[in-house]
């Protein structure tokens, strides 16, 4: 009996008409598509419990909306296009009242490469014990995308914030300045979120993100990916006051030479110390734990200077603190950096592991 099927069409010419066991397959439960689009009216649409769809073209929303309709038992939807077919209002698609209830769905991956597709699914499908939730896409209109993406996530924002409040760690990785991948990255059973987004600036980020969490009684943790230190974006993050950064990996290897002047010198970034209004010394991420700079082109002179910028000795701090000035010196740390047998290396090596602000240090590239 027919259970689960694999359609893959992309070396057929045209568009070929899908007829899979002339419509009727009623033991069918896991359906792949690949480049194919879909049957209307198709009987073999109807009792699935994983649905997966990808296409480079844009797909028609009602016939998307409908899987929902007919597979009640559906566990896992999964959608690759390039967007919807109809180009109904987005804003409209976003205050609609959810007209149809998913109960079984648990995973749900829509990654097209225009957004009003996520919010025509997400404003119209109520999904209550959904765990698992995957977007992705590329924004044009950057604030009335953002705003209606915002409307869209409403029933999956208490969600997130619960995520949030449990303690676990989010990720952010930076692969551009306008290419932001956000995750929460924690092992439980909770609720688990992936929004990867293109064409936005950092500081939209940032005011989607606020929203979206709204107010908590702490900062949640945040690990940063930066695959190059570009010098406005490390600036902008070492400002923020949402998460509290405890984890920072640089994943940049050998920048083209149009970006040199743009790249920050981290080691001399974190190392740099700030002075407030009260006299008050801190350093950018004053919370940081783990650095990775295992993929990174530095110096290991540079990072140990950074550490002696970074840490003052005790019968320092004890002195500034005697004439009134407050030293809030950050957490010791977890080094990485890369292997190397380069001459001389190796004093420097020992010299990282002695220094009284490194907790521990590891050679070699992470799993990040």
């Amino acid at each position: 009996m027919l259970q689960s099927i694999e359609v893959n069409l992309s070396e057929f010419e045209g568009e070929p008409v899908l007829n899979i066991a002339a419509g009727v397959a009623k033991e069918l439960k896991h359906v792949t598509l690949e480049d194919a689009t879909l049957p209307e009216c198709s009987h073999f649409l109807h009792g699935l419990e994983t649905f997966s769809l990808t296409n480079n073209a844009s797909v028609p929303t009602r016939e998307i909306l409908n899987i929902f309709a007919q597979n009640p038992a559906l566990r896992r939807f999964e959608l690759l296009c390039e967007g919807a077919e109809d180009h109904s209002n987005p804003t409209a698609s976003a205050t609609q009242q959810l007209q149809r209830v998913a109960t079984s769905l648990e995973q749900v991956i829509i990654l097209p490469d225009l957004p009003p597709i996520i919010t025509q699914v997400l404003s119209q499908v109520s999904m209550p014990n959904c765990k698992y939730l995957e977007l992705a896409a590329t924004f044009t209109e950057v604030g009335d995308d953002l705003r209606v993406l915002d409307q869209a996530l409403a029933q999956f924002t208490p969600r997130i914030r619960e995520a949030l409040s449990l303690g676990g760690r989010t990720r952010l990785s930076v692969e551009s300045e306008y290419h932001y991948h956000w995750s929460n990255t924690s092992e439980d059973e909770g609720f688990q979120f992936s929004f990867e987004w293109t064409g936005i600036s950092l500081e939209s980020l940032r005011e989607w993100i606020r929203g979206l969490i709204g107010s908590v009684e702490s900062p949640p943790k945040l690990a940063i990916i930066l695959y190059t230190p570009l010098r406005d974006i490390v600036a902008a993050l070492g400002e923020w006051n949402e998460f509290d950064v405890t984890k920072l990996t640089i994943m940049w290897m050998d920048p083209s030479s149009e970006e040199m002047d743009e790249v920050v010198s981290l080691p001399g970034f974190l190392g740099d110390v700030m002075v407030d209004s009260i006299g008050a010394l801190s350093w950018r991420f004053p919370n940081l734990r783990e650095l990775d700079l295992s993929f990174a082109e530095y110096d290991l002179s540079e990072v140990f200077g950074m550490l002696n910028k970074r840490y003052l000795p005790d019968t320092y701090v004890r002195e500034m603190n005697g004439l009134g000035i407050p030293i809030q010196t950050p957490p010791r740390i977890d080094l990485r950096v890369q292997n190397t047998t380069e001459v001389g290396d190796a004093a420097l090596i020992t010299a990282l592991k002695r220094h009284w602000g490194v907790k521990s240090l590891q050679q070699g590239e992470s799993d990040t």
